[in-house]
């Protein structure tokens, strides 16, 4: 598709303006057209001294002063390919974030006009389309500085494109939306959560072994291979013996806090444990509904220290919780997975929910499959 979509219903593709009568707009504009639709480097020379870059920035300027040819301009070239539309859509950021003293209003009026284009021209600016320009949808979707809970400025399309695209597996890490819209925040949170991935795991209860391999072989591969292939992996890493240390750390863990403690007598616990939710197949080591139900041999062999009860009939919903909870915390260290942001890449790991993604720098993926 051309970019080249008018912001509003007219014949051209940038209003006619006193601002462009110009032989220096005219010539700008010329500029920023081609790099947009041929998708050249910033740094190209625009024929006068001046690279594309400074055209932009020019640009990004004037429509900063109120300028408001120059918004829809740099809304246009948002629209197409290359550096130069990915600057354009920076720019466009910066501006409903209200960044270097920008104004509310003039935030207002480029999220009104992104907002316009997803909802005018759906035929145009689909999900193909906008799955290769998300901060579009951040600008269409996101509540401006000042904006009460109550104020809902978001048109109902825009939410649904935000819904549908937030499936996508790999996304920026700001791609976290509330009921179809973005929360605001200021342009350096944006700007640094834009420069990094997260990859959302499948929820098959192996999303943290997906993540230790991922981070341990830089391969996003494991994002969806089928469990059976993770399994082999576990057992030819040798991680086996990790899993039972982690299994056995917890129980400990559990001794500590409620009095819990496991009774070796026959099989051991944890080998009962790994056997019936990861050597299986089915990873299902992190769902005590589950645990519960696969292992009433292995709580047996766990009692209450005050006075022997079942260990299966006495522990509670949030003590269930709690254990498989320790479980994955202690595979964190048994396993060697970053969890810390300051160095990427790192599992992202959701303690309530037990689940994990990825994160890694937007210049640094793994490689693509």
């Amino acid at each position: 598709m051309s970019i080249l979509v008018p912001h509003r219903s007219c014949s051209s593709l940038i209003p006619s303006s006193p601002f462009y009568d110009s032989k220096l707009h005219s010539h700008r504009l010329d500029v920023l057209i081609s790099a947009a639709i041929e998708g050249t480097s910033l740094h190209r020379d625009g024929g006068d001294g001046l690279s594309v870059k400074q055209h932009l920035d020019s640009v990004y300027h004037q429509a900063k002063n109120n300028c408001g040819e120059s918004l829809e301009l740099l809304q246009n070239i948002a629209l197409g390919k290359g550096e130069v539309a990915t600057l354009a859509q920076d720019h466009l950021c910066r501006i409903v974030c209200q960044d270097e003293g920008g104004t509310a209003d003039l935030a207002q009026q480029a999220r009104a006009q992104c907002q316009s284009l997803i909802t005018d021209f759906p035929q145009w600016i689909n999900n193909t389309f906008l799955q290769d320009r998300l901060t579009l949808l951040f600008i269409a979707g996101t509540h401006l500085k000042d904006e009460g809970p109550c104020v809902d400025n978001i048109p109902a399309l825009v939410k649904e494109k935000i819904m549908q695209l937030d499936g996508l597996p790999i996304k920026p890490k700001w791609y976290t939306p509330q009921q179809g819209t973005f929360d605001a925040v200021d342009y350096a949170t944006f700007n640094h959560n834009n420069r990094q991935l997260r990859y959302a795991l499948s929820e098959d209860g192996a999303c943290q072994f997906r993540a230790a391999l991922m981070l341990h072989d830089r391969d996003e591969s494991w994002l969806d291979v089928d469990k059976s292939v993770i399994l082999r992996k576990i057992e030819n890493n040798g991680w086996e013996p990790k899993i039972h240390a982690a299994i056995n750390n917890a129980i400990e863990n559990m001794g500590e806090i409620y009095g819990y403690l496991s009774m070796s007598d026959g099989e051991c616990v944890d080998a009962l444990i790994y056997n019936n939710t990861i050597a299986n197949g089915e990873f299902t080591l992190y769902s005590p509904q589950a645990v519960r139900e696969a292992l009433p041999e292995a709580l047996r062999k766990i009692k209450y220290q005050k006075n022997g009860n079942d260990y299966l009939s006495d522990m509670s919903v949030e003590q269930w919780e709690n254990f498989t909870h320790l479980i994955s915390e202690n595979l964190i260290y048994q396993l060697g997975i970053n969890v810390h942001d300051s160095q990427l890449p790192y599992a992202e790991c959701n303690v309530e929910q037990a689940h994990y993604s990825v994160i890694v720098a937007t210049d640094d993926r793994f490689p693509r499959f």
